[in-house]
């Protein structure tokens, strides 16, 4: 018998005309290496507190981001 276990990892994601953000819980995830936290690559970084790691990006080509009409 076989059992899995999912967990759900709570992201909070929001974003507008120009920009997003998401935020992700550091208690939700195994502990990470923060540089190895980016958006795409890394010189686009999260921002680390000490309770999340966030990531905002605009809609502007950099880091694999683009609008779209």
């Amino acid at each position: 018998m076989f059992i899995y276990l999912f967990s759900v990892v709570p992201i909070n994601v929001s974003c507008t005309r120009t920009e997003f953000s998401i935020k992700i819980s550091r208690q939700s995830l195994p502990p990470l290496d923060d540089e190895s936290i980016y958006l795409g690559n890394p010189s686009c970084p999260a921002q680390i507190t000490p309770t999340a790691y966030k990531i905002l990006a605009r809609f502007d080509g950099n880091c694999g981001t683009a609008g779209q009409v």
